[in-house]
């Protein structure tokens, strides 16, 4: 038997407390630890950077001349409040962000954003559905690259890398999952022609794009597939994204028929078809994540399965 176990328990040395342990530095570390703890610093520590960024764009930046710096001075702003939480409150650096092979995932994101509209489309064209007139604008479809480029960092990094990922912490995959899809959906019932229905198809894009966070344990893959999405459809196919249309794409085109097959005045993700296309999407990378063991459990589930080793596994 080992010298430091007694029959039937085990002998648990603590360790001596140093009066260092009562720094502010160890105070902060304390008030900090947990995933539940993490969640709720989370809203005043990045929150509130990002609603300040928010109210500063729509007040003070209103000159014509401003309007294309509202999305990047917002997504400057996420970003530094981002890492900052990241290192000072998970106490660790942001490997969901590292740069290594971001290129990569980001151009397979943006292909698998282009894909799924793509074939949307090209199926809805093959119905009557779909019909160019002609080309649309160049600068406008280059305006909307550079916009939805924004738009994909600043929702993946509050959705994906923020809500979903410390929720995660706590309640699982399937819980987070869940409750970030009702919120993002939530997130766009403002948005024009937006429904109980059009708001289910954004449940759907909101759970691919969190399996692709799943399967990678990254952001570049996500950002590049909501990325391209939203440009697929407004700046090459010269459809609505969400219920708006800021500019012209490359092409001027029209949809016509029944709202469940076109998206209606939300747009082509409203339409069973792009649902039926992200749904197999979906399973590519949910079953991808579970090969790769990235699916993980809720904390008190993990806290159940820690257990002491008994005397007799013990030499």
């Amino acid at each position: 038997m080992h010298p430091g176990l007694h029959r039937g328990r085990v002998l648990v040395v603590a360790p001596a407390v140093s009066s260092s342990s009562s720094s502010p530095a160890s105070r902060w570390h304390r008030l900090t630890q947990g995933p539940t703890a993490r969640f709720f610093w989370a809203i005043p520590l990045v929150g509130l950077p990002f609603v300040l960024a928010n109210v500063v764009s729509k007040l003070w930046m209103t000159a014509p001349e401003l309007l294309a710096f509202r999305n990047p001075f917002k997504t400057v702003v996420l970003l530094l409040a981002y890492a900052a939480f990241v290192r000072w409150v998970e106490r660790r650096s942001v490997d969901e962000g590292a740069l290594p092979g971001a290129g990569r995932e980001l151009a397979q994101g943006f292909g698998w954003g282009l894909g799924v509209i793509g074939a949307a489309v090209a199926l809805l064209a093959l119905s009557g559905g779909y019909t160019v007139s002609g080309w649309g604008s160049a600068q406008g479809a280059l305006t909307l690259l550079q916009l939805h480029v924004f738009v994909a960092v600043l929702e993946e990094l509050l959705f994906r890398g923020l809500l979903f990922r410390l929720l995660e912490g706590i309640v699982g995959t399937w819980g987070a999952l869940l409750v970030s899809t009702l919120l993002f959906g939530l997130a766009h019932g403002a948005n024009p022609g937006a429904n109980a229905i059009t708001l289910s198809a954004l449940g759907g894009l909101s759970v691919c794009l969190t399996l692709a966070f799943v399967m990678t344990r990254r952001l570049w893959l996500c950002v590049g597939l909501h990325w391209g999405w939203n440009f697929a459809q407004g700046g090459l196919f010269g459809l609505p994204v969400s219920g708006t249309q800021v500019a012209p794409g490359a092409l001027a085109a029209s949809t016509s028929g029944p709202t469940w097959l076109t998206g209606g005045a939300f747009g082509l993700e409203a339409s069973v078809l792009t649902l039926a296309l992200t749904a197999l999407l979906c399973l590519h990378f949910g079953r991808e994540a579970l090969r790769r063991g990235h699916w993980r459990a809720p904390s008190w589930a993990s806290a159940r399965s820690i257990s002491v080793a008994s005397p007799s596994q013990v030499s």
